[in-house]
This record gives C-alpha cells, structure tokens and sequence, in this order.
C-alpha cells in the first residue's frame, strides 16, 4: 500500500505561497482563515529586497536593479483588499491596497 501524501506535499508552490499568505494575513488581524478570500494571483517582477514591499514600520526599500520573478498576491479580508508579494519560501506582507 502507498502513504497517502499530505495536503501539502500535492499543493504547487503558488498554492502554498497563497495559503501561506493567508494564514499570515488571519494572524494579523486575529481572523479565521475561512474570512479570507483570494482576489488574485500573478506572476510579476520585483525588486529583490523584500520582494519591494516597504519593510514595516520602516521607509521604503531603496531601489534595487535585481529584479527577480514571483507571485503578487492579492487578498480580501471584510472590505479591505491586501497585498503580498512571493518568491520560493519567501512572503512579504505589503499592507493594504
């Protein structure tokens, strides 16, 4: 008989980088998973230091001419719309849009 796989271990990296993000982002705001909806998911470009989301509580990052490829995620919490940017096992949380 073959192991069944665990729920993660068939999820893509782009579906893990979202569920990621929205454990991140229910943490944040003390909210059950289940009131997070995804608005949207694309591939884009951003700069390399902290996928060029503004540190938090910090100035913006200076501009960095490496570019690397990833996912910028978009997600619905109640009536507020907030972004996240990954790459690989990396998130960045870049606040609400």
């Amino acid at each position: 008989m073959m192991p069944t796989p665990s729920p993660a271990a068939s999820q893509t990296p782009l579906e893990r980088a979202i569920a990621q993000a929205q454990q991140d982002l229910a943490r944040r705001f003390n909210l059950p998973t289940a009131q997070i909806t995804l608005v949207e998911a694309v591939s884009d470009e951003f700069p390399a230091a902290n996928l060029g989301c503004p540190p938090e509580g910090g100035a913006p990052p200076a501009p960095m001419p490496a570019l690397v490829s990833g996912w910028r995620i978009t997600l619905r919490a109640g009536e507020r719309a907030y972004e996240y940017r990954a790459r690989g096992n990396e998130l960045a949380f870049c606040g609400a849009r």
